[in-house]
């Protein structure tokens, strides 16, 4: 998840709909990059990982789910179903699962505008090396 994006005043994909951005979808995105850069390439952030054999890493990129903006698209045609039942499991979350479908369909075309494909996931891509 994009850890900079708080909420969005009208949703790309549904003229009029505002939402905030979930506050641990933030801190999971802000602890991913900070896992990233400087953490997993510094073998003094954790010495003892090197009495278990661990290495320092380099990781060479970095996505980051994107609700705002189409940065970097991926085809999700052929999977889209898989995602709309992965996010019906959960049953705390979405209870109307017509409107979840819709809401995902509605997003991944949007992503998808201009490409070659139905649908879409927009990510921001960071090329680190």
């Amino acid at each position: 998840m994009d850890p900079t994006f708080h909420f969005a005043t009208s949703a790309p994909w549904k003229k009029g709909f505002a939402f905030v951005n979930h506050t641990d979808h933030r801190a999971a995105g802000l602890a991913t990059m900070d896992a990233v850069f400087p953490l997993a390439r510094d073998l003094l952030s954790f010495p003892e990982h090197a009495d278990e054999g661990l290495k320092p890493h380099k990781v060479n990129e970095l996505w980051f789910t994107s609700f705002e903006k189409k940065d970097f698209v991926i085809d999700i045609t052929g999977t889209l179903e898989k995602k709309v039942g992965a996010l019906s499991a959960h049953k705390s979350q979405f209870d109307d699962l017509e409107k979840l479908r819709e809401e995902i369909t509605s997003r991944g075309r949007h992503f998808a505008a201009g490409e070659d494909f139905e649908f879409a996931e927009s990510f921001i891509r960071l090329i680190l090396e």
